[in-house]
């Protein structure tokens, strides 16, 4: 295990972990807020920086303690380092940037559901697959593009071999994951996660070579903890 992301606020920066408990929705406490549009319904309702990408410049992490009825408190920088809360002078920041009402979504510790995940629990990728895009591509490719929770680096450097994972049992510290299917990228890959600048051209790539799929969704069979260093088998 190369790198451990959790996103306590879906489509905001995120934060690096040197360790994680892994629960049955996956990452504790991973996207388990969200902005609404409460005018839509099902996954429309999710506000994303696909929409906005300047939510990609607000950093959000967990401070203090949790409990077994509420996540620890969500605390949110912006760019020019001013600190917000998740509550309702954090909304007002959006005034500017979404001509729609938003309202705050928080999912509880307790969830038996997925939160709010694109499509399975918890999605990695590889370094030797990141390196050979970004060979591919021509340019710098910082993987934090992709918004993967777990980044890990195999004994054999053989790019793109996550797509051969799919029904297999992946164990990391003490949890096994299940491979379920690969994720298909959309135009937030396109957002640089530091200076919001866009380039499609990054998306176009992926399209033309991989299908649009790039790195693996994983389900949690048994949960535990896992920590930067773990080593990870494929059964």
């Amino acid at each position: 295990m190369k790198e451990i992301h959790r996103y306590p606020v879906k489509s905001l920066a995120g934060e690096s972990l040197q360790q994680v408990q892994v629960e049955r929705y996956g990452l504790y406490g991973d996207r388990s807020h969200a902005l609404i549009d409460p005018s839509q319904e099902g996954w429309d309702r999710y506000v994303t920086a696909r929409d906005i990408p300047k939510l990609l410049s607000y950093r959000a992490r967990f401070e203090g303690d949790g409990s077994d009825s509420h996540f620890p408190e969500v605390a949110i920088m912006d760019s020019e380092g001013r600190r917000f809360g998740w509550n309702d002078e954090f909304l007002s920041q959006f005034d500017s940037l979404h001509n729609k009402e938003v309202t705050l979504e928080t999912n509880t510790p307790d969830s038996e559901e997925l939160l709010a995940v694109d499509a399975s629990s918890i999605l990695i990728i590889t370094e030797s697959s990141v390196k050979a895009l970004e060979q591919r591509w021509g340019h710098p490719l910082d993987p934090r593009r992709f918004r993967a929770n777990f980044l890990v680096t195999l004994y054999e450097e053989a790019p793109f071999s996550e797509t051969v994972w799919l029904q297999r049992k992946l164990t990391i510290g003490s949890v096994t994951l299940q491979a379920d299917e690969l994720c298909e990228r959309c135009s937030m890959i396109t957002v640089h996660p530091e200076t919001l600048h866009r380039d499609s051209s990054l998306l176009k790539l992926i399209h033309q070579e991989r299908n649009t799929m790039f790195g693996v969704y994983a389900s949690v069979v048994e949960t535990g903890k896992v920590r930067v260093g773990d080593k990870i088998s494929i059964e």
